[in-house]
């Protein structure tokens, strides 16, 4: 059985080849990660029906620099790296009373996003909520939002329908944002 000598420049291929596998291997999913944030609303109950406010107020939420956040500066990127950013997930859950109040005094609910020189645009909404759920997740619009994270602070606001609630209620709005960044910027290491 004969060998095939390796000479010092099929050696050195095979090392690039090799490098080039590790590289692709510890980075090619890593231009997908999520940012997360969270915003509370308290509704003040009504001793006698009254009309819920169509702004539920979630304060946190008027001004968010998802390029602040840590999880995506971790990544080391600028503008130009990202692919496209989309809202994964957006729940609505009642985090005060511990019992006794459910999410039956909201009839309906849309939240938008806007940002400097970005046109407003719906990105998700519920309706008709079962009588018992105090944790509901919203349908999401299928909206690309890389111009409103470029744009720096996106405005995150809402428009409800509904009657005020029986107690005071906190509400807690989480949001994943799924970000797509293409590879340049991309930091891929720990």
């Amino acid at each position: 059985m004969s060998r095939t000598r390796k000479t010092p420049a099929t050696l050195i291929e095979h090392i690039c080849w090799a490098l080039v596998a590790l590289i692709l291997a510890t980075c090619g999913s890593a231009d997908n990660f999520n940012v997360a944030t969270s915003a509370t609303a308290t509704m003040a109950s009504g001793t006698s029906p009254g009309t819920l406010s169509s702004d539920l107020g979630f304060a946190a939420l008027t001004s968010v620099d998802l390029k602040t956040n840590s999880a995506f500066v971790s990544q080391g990127l600028s503008d130009n790296d990202i692919g496209t950013v989309h809202v994964l997930q957006l729940t609505l859950t009642i985090t005060s009373p511990a019992s006794g109040q459910d999410f039956s005094f909201l009839q309906a609910v849309r939240f938008y996003v806007e940002a400097p020189n970005v046109a407003k645009a719906e990105i998700a909404s519920g309706a008709d909520f079962t009588s018992g759920a105090t944790n509901v997740v919203l349908n999401l619009d299928n909206i690309d939002l890389k111009a409103y994270v470029a744009a720096g602070t996106m405005k995150i606001t809402t428009a409800a329908s509904g009657t005020l609630p029986g107690q005071n209620t906190v509400v807690e709005a989480n949001i994943t944002f799924a970000v797509d960044a293409t590879t340049p910027g991309l930091k891929c290491y720990g």
